[in-house]
């Protein structure tokens, strides 16, 4: 990862003092846990400046120790976008975003970074009675593009729509699955199928309409399971009727590029007759649409 050993030593040396930092964990921090607050700052600031590695390098080694330990079936992923707060209203890629930690009652606004990460789910319940775990493979800068002026040219409101569209969070996830997809395949994975949850802000044609191979994805969370069932087909285009539409709780089995449905129905058969509110009505009774 690291071009000379002593970059190497030094990003150990901070990546264990880090955990020591009281407050805010900052370089400035770190180098005083390592007692060189004293010295000169220069060497430690230049591995996160000067320094040619790669950051996600440093997860291929997660990626290989899942191979490893499950060879067989699908990698299973997670991807979700986060905000990481700043104060220095000239750091790189900050913008104002929705806090959080707003009540439902009032939007609070944050400035700050934005990334969006992706993790591999360890299926530790395998080797005993243990929970999945969710390691990270990949955590990129996913900048808010800026907002033109008011004297801007027509011009330049034109590539600021344009770009705008280019560089969402769901282009960004795309671009994500397809770099994982092609490093699956350069570690002799390209016959396991990539399944990753998403969170709901990725539900959305741009991510499931994206030619993406050997990929599935499907939502996070939902209220009704049982209501998953497979897209229209496209022979039912010329039958003249109207087209199935899933309800935003009950988005759960929906295809990626032309790979078929994850089969979620399996596991939640019978779901729907206990309370399918979301496409039956609130009286419970399973229709047609749920199988």
């Amino acid at each position: 990862v690291f071009a000379q050993p002593r970059s190497h030593q030094r990003a150990l040396e901070h990546a264990l003092a880090w955990p020591s930092v009281l407050g805010e964990r900052t370089i400035a921090g770190s180098i005083t846990v390592l007692g060189r607050d004293q010295q000169d700052w220069s060497a430690d600031y230049k591995i996160y400046s000067r320094s040619p590695w790669s950051p996600q390098a440093l997860f291929e080694p997660v990626v290989d120790d899942y191979l490893k330990r499950y060879p067989k079936g699908p990698v299973v992923g997670v991807i979700d976008d986060t905000g990481l707060p700043r104060t220095g209203k000239k750091v790189p890629g900050a913008s104002w975003q929705r806090d959080p930690l707003s009540p439902p009652f009032h939007l609070n606004l944050r400035w700050g970074q934005r990334f969006i990460q992706m993790g591999l789910l360890f299926p530790h319940y395998q080797q005993g009675d243990q929970d999945a775990r969710s390691v990270p493979i990949r955590f990129e800068e996913a900048p808010v593009v800026r907002k033109p002026g008011k004297r801007a040219s027509e011009q330049d409101k034109k590539l600021y729509r344009e770009q705008k569209k280019q560089h969402t969070l769901s282009t960004r996830a795309v671009a994500l699955l397809t770099q994982q997809r092609q490093q699956l395949d350069d570690k002799g994975a390209g016959k396991r199928p990539l399944l990753v949850s998403l969170d709901g802000g990725y539900c959305n044609r741009t991510v499931f309409r994206a030619p993406l191979d050997r990929t599935h994805c499907w939502p996070a969370a939902a209220r009704t399971p049982g209501c998953a069932f497979p897209p229209r087909p496209a022979s039912a285009a010329s039958t003249g009727k109207k087209p199935l539409r899933l309800s935003r709780s009950a988005r759960i089995s929906i295809t990626v590029g032309s790979a078929p449905a994850f089969a979620m129905r399996e596991r939640s058969a019978g779901f729907a007759t206990s309370g399918c509110r979301a496409c039956c009505g609130s009286g419970g009774r399973a229709s047609a649409r749920c199988g």
